[in-house]
């Protein structure tokens, strides 16, 4: 009788030891290795280009117009993230509310800025 779904005792013990050990780890030094977003006097260093923090993010906001039966009933905005303009403006268009029984339509650009994290 074995069941797919089932997980092995012992695994799920060694995965909790595992899980333990690295965080252990990590308490213990492991994070030596990782740089700091500043100096030692405090003034903040410029990212380097491996750097995480330093990702672009666009930001987006559009407008579409509601339909429903093929008749124009108002407009909603949304607004989105993403690693590059389209696909903030994709995400922002994605997140337009529509009501059940409508579709939206003739999506507008209002704005798209770049900023870092």
């Amino acid at each position: 009788m074995s069941d797919s779904s089932s997980v092995h005792p012992r695994r799920g013990l060694l995965r909790r030891l595992s899980l333990g050990a690295a965080s252990l780890a990590l308490c213990a030094g492991g994070l030596a290795g990782i740089a700091p977003t500043a100096s030692a006097t405090g003034t903040p260093r410029p990212p380097s280009a491996g750097d995480v923090s330093a990702s672009a993010v666009w930001t987006a906001r559009v407008k579409c117009q509601i339909v429903r039966h093929g008749a124009a009933i108002g407009y909603r905005e949304g607004g989105g993230f993403g690693k590059n303009r389209t696909a903030a403006v994709n995400a922002a268009k994605r997140n337009v509310k529509v009501p059940h029984g409508a579709y939206k339509r003739h999506c507008r650009v209002l704005w798209v800025i770049k900023g870092t994290i």
